[in-house]
């Protein structure tokens, strides 16, 4: 996932280096579903996730990539809003 991570870097304005990476998006999907962290997934994986409000979503703003990509996290009362404001700093950290 090079590209998709430089796409994610130019967008955020700092490099985002992954604890953990998979080529599996089901691995993945059960990693953030389980409330261990959060990523970056298709949307078109997700959605029975977020029908049944197992997952939720961060909107990313002014990231253009050729499928449609935002960043999930565990619906949890706890994790929802920190990765809201994760992605948010991660966003204008180094914008100005």
């Amino acid at each position: 996932m090079p590209r998709f991570e430089r796409t994610l870097t130019e967008a955020v304005h700092t490099p985002i280096t992954p604890v953990f990476s998979t080529n599996n998006i089901g691995t993945l999907k059960r990693v953030v579903e389980s409330g261990l962290g959060w990523g970056f997934l298709p949307l078109h994986s997700v959605q029975k996730q977020l029908r049944m409000g197992r997952l939720a979503c961060v909107d990313i703003q002014d990231f253009a990539y050729t499928m449609n990509i935002m960043m999930y996290s565990s619906r949890s009362a706890d994790i929802q809003p920190a990765a809201e404001v994760l992605y948010r700093a991660l966003q204008t950290q180094n914008a100005a």
